[in-house]
């Protein structure tokens, strides 16, 4: 099953800062959750990092590709959370321009 073809009865809305605070919440809460479920441990390079990146990426396209909203928006959290996390272990592995 494939989803509608929403894109030509959609228009753009605007993102307020209140969007973006809601979304930036529920990253912190789904950090703060992977942290305490896996740990505090930091990826060990860049390769299990972005298989971890991939692997997040095809759950939301799957999510895309069924068309459902919910699973889209949980997936969307967790790729920005797995991004979020990388780039916390590249600065604790002293590996970031901002160490």
């Amino acid at each position: 099953m494939s989803a509608p073809n929403d894109r030509a009865q959609k228009q753009r809305v605007t993102v307020s800062e209140n969007h973006l605070a809601i979304a930036k919440a529920d990253i912190d809460k789904r950090l703060l959750h992977a942290i305490s479920k896996h740990g505090d441990g930091s990826f060990i390079n860049g390769f299990e990092a972005v298989g971890r990146v991939r692997s997040e990426l095809r759950e939301l396209e799957i999510a895309v590709d069924i068309g459902d909203p919910v699973g889209q928006y949980n997936e969307a959290i967790d790729v920005a959370t797995t991004i979020i996390f990388f780039a916390a272990s590249l600065i604790a592995n002293k590996e970031s321009p901002n160490v």
